[in-house]
């Protein structure tokens, strides 16, 4: 029977080890750059987007921050489809996807950071905002709202930075305006001017 040398055994090593947390964090950045680039329309295409978080997906199919952030992907790939089966299937896709995001959540990710917001936080403000942007007759309002209120209560939201507040003030004006609930949607949008953010 042959024997490994040092060589070989390096190369197993190589080839069959895990890919390190530097590397998950550096993809995963670039990643959402992408997206957050072309949710602003700010030059970044969806298949360059998609194509980063489909590479994070196959790499690290049980991290929420990467499900989560796919999920909402899937929902917004249903804009471009032409059959309305075929936008059905995205959005119901990337909604489980989402649920399953929610779930993999850990209290160690309340600690752990891919960008400058808690991975657990991050999940939970993407997972809100898709849950409020997707139709109404999917019945996602009131878990938008759940996730909503389980982020109030867990969070020191004024301490937080302020393109953060930003972010969750956004989701609580949302659901003010699906409930048309003027007094809110005006707090809310004060809460909102404060913070003089120009998105």
């Amino acid at each position: 029977m042959k024997t490994f040398n040092k060589f070989s055994l390096i190369f197993l090593l190589m080839v069959f080890s895990p890919i390190s947390q530097a590397d998950l964090k550096s993809d995963f950045q670039q990643a959402h750059l992408s997206f957050l680039a072309y949710i602003d329309e700010a030059g970044s295409s969806f298949d360059q987007a998609w194509d980063l978080f489909e590479k994070l997906d196959a790499n690290y199919p049980d991290h929420p921050a990467v499900q989560v952030y796919f999920g909402s992907m899937e929902t917004l790939k249903a804009r471009n489809a032409w059959m309305p089966w075929t936008k059905m299937k995205w959005v119901e896709q990337g909604l489980d996807r989402i649920d399953r995001a929610l779930s993999l959540l850990k209290p160690e990710h309340q600690r752990q950071f891919l960008i400058a917001t808690p991975i657990a936080l991050d999940t939970q403000i993407s997972a809100a905002s898709t849950f409020l942007a997707v139709p109404s007759f999917l019945n996602r309002l009131q878990d938008g709202k759940d996730m909503f209120a389980e982020i109030q209560q867990s969070t020191d939201v004024s301490a937080l930075h302020p393109e953060l507040q930003w972010r969750i003030y956004l989701i609580g004006k949302s659901i003010a305006e699906q409930e048309d609930n003027e007094t809110a949607i005006h707090s809310w949008q004060t809460k909102i001017d404060e913070l003089k953010i120009n998105p």
